[in-house]
């Protein structure tokens, strides 16, 4: 189906036939179905991840597989953190364009600290993502500490940042940073929901 605003909708189609007087009638009934098919989205995506983080006790490997499900589902990029001896440590950075492995290499040589380890704490305090909806300039500036990290963020072009705390049994143990570039993105109720159940399940994985 199709809304007035031109937005596509998933629908179901109920056909009738009616015989009235020697002629036929068909009636169609539309019943928008985009929350079931959500539901079912959102159950087939979580079914996926618990098979995936169930393959291997390998730590690194899990890490890997956490981003690479993050970037295939919500962004273009996604680092692990990981608080390790009290210390955040970025583990990994991956793009769902292979391409830009190199830039990914040099995130990871970019500490979580600073301006950007405020915002990692903020998810940490309110147990739930914490979304940046637009990324000004000025607010990548504020988060290098050198010309080198500029450098690298600037080539991130990050329009919306999301921080999804892990946690375990309700102390932090890391953290996941979903970024989108090139356009803006409105991450709706549901969405957030199912990045925190992937949270979750990585957290105890």
């Amino acid at each position: 189906g199709r809304r007035k605003n031109g937005e596509e909708f998933p629908a179901d189609a109920a056909i009738a036939r009616i015989e009235i007087g020697g002629k036929t009638l068909m009636t169609v009934t539309l019943r928008d179905i985009t929350e079931q098919k959500r539901h079912e989205h959102a159950q087939d995506f979580l079914a996926e991840v618990g098979v995936v983080l169930a393959r291997t006790l390998d730590y690194e490997e899990t890490v890997a597989r956490v981003a690479e499900l993050a970037v295939r589902e919500f962004a273009d990029f996604c680092m692990v953190n990981f608080v390790e001896d009290g210390e955040v440590r970025r583990l990994k950075a991956i793009s769902r364009d292979p391409a830009k492995a190199e830039l990914c290499a040099a995130l990871l040589r970019i500490p979580v600290a600073g301006t950007r380890l405020e915002v990692v704490k903020s998810a940490w305090e309110s147990g739930h993502p914490v979304t940046l909806p637009t990324i000004s300039a000025e607010t990548v500036a504020s988060w290098a500490q050198n010309a080198e990290e500029l450098e690298v963020l600037r080539k991130l072009d990050m329009k919306t940042v999301i921080i999804v705390p892990l946690l375990a049994h309700g102390k932090p143990v890391g953290s996941l940073t979903l970024v989108v570039s090139g356009q803006t993105r409105v991450y709706e109720t549901h969405e957030l929901r199912l990045l925190e159940e992937l949270a979750l399940r990585a957290s105890l994985a």
